[in-house]
């Protein structure tokens, strides 16, 4: 799969997954072979996780008299949408999607009528895989495609593009191209006092493999932190070949196999009570 929980680990207590804080951050969790006459037929469990309410960048579909926004996956060579959709909706019954300046207030809106995280399945079904696919949200500007609260299949919701901002991990062989060699990478502080806590420091490697060469970016979910208590009190930044992440990603390249190093430093807010604590996240793969 084309995600990595990286566990950030104490002593090895509660695990749980902190919100996100860009735009909107969406990943397959498995594929499975699907029976088609078609080729290729992959069914992809997916998660759409978080959309940034804060995320400034301007909303295509602001003043226009039409606009249709979907979950959906990248189906083509020019990124664009497959024609089957798991659930849409349009600004017809739905007017913030056209009377909202940024995706921040569309995200606001569409949040409120529509809670995430979000998981359900959708698939590919063609003679060809055209694309690294992903699932995400696609938006169809000055068309009105309705809101459809089941799947639909039409031809009318093909070739359309992501929106903006969107952070979307691709598939999974065989569908995809890239992948982590391992689903779960442990990063282990081992047992400390109060006084060793505050920048202590511990990394491991991961490997990604590639069946060919391929410009990459890599995301961890939390951005940069993840909360190891939920006062706050006590939480791990993490770095990728010691670059922090922001909302900006890692660009690497990939010929057949690259190690990165994955580091998490010890942060300190105060005065952590003791116990034994975790936190977890996850690491996306993009492709540029």
């Amino acid at each position: 799969m084309k995600r990595l929980i990286c566990a950030v680990i104490l002593l090895g207590g509660l695990s749980f997954s902190p919100v996100s804080s860009a735009s909107i951050w969406s990943w397959i969790d498995s594929l499975s072979t699907c029976s088609a006459t078609q080729t290729y037929c992959y069914d992809y469990t997916f998660t759409i996780a978080d959309w940034d309410e804060t995320d400034s960048t301007p909303n295509p579909c602001y003043g226009l008299t039409a606009c249709t926004i979907f979950i959906g996956h990248r189906h083509d060579a020019a990124g664009t949408s497959g024609s089957g959709i798991v659930r849409s909706w349009g600004a017809g019954a739905y007017p913030f999607l056209i009377e909202s300046e940024t995706m921040g207030e569309v995200a606001k809106e569409f949040k409120a009528i529509f809670p995430l995280p979000f998981s359900s399945t959708t698939n590919h079904k063609a003679n060809t895989v055209a694309t690294e696919e992903c699932v995400g949200i696609f938006y169809a500007a000055g068309k009105n495609l309705g809101s459809n609260t089941s799947e639909v299949n039409q031809a009318a919701f093909e070739g359309h593009p992501i929106l903006p901002g969107s952070i979307c991990g691709v598939a999974p062989a065989p569908s995809g191209s890239c992948d982590f060699d391992q689903d779960v990478l442990t990063l282990d502080h081992g047992t400390l006092s109060r006084r060793e806590l505050e920048g202590h420091e511990v990394s491991e490697n991961v490997s990604i493999s590639c069946t060919t060469a391929q410009t990459l970016k890599l995301y961890i979910y939390s951005a940069n932190e993840v909360d190891l208590r939920e006062d706050g009190s006590l939480y791990s930044e993490l770095y990728l070949n010691d670059n922090v992440l922001g909302t900006t990603g890692y660009t690497i390249e990939v010929n057949s196999e690259e190690l990165v190093s994955v580091k998490s430093r010890l942060r300190t807010n105060g005065t952590p009570e003791a116990g034994e604590f975790s936190g977890s996240t996850i690491m996306l793969i993009t492709v540029e």
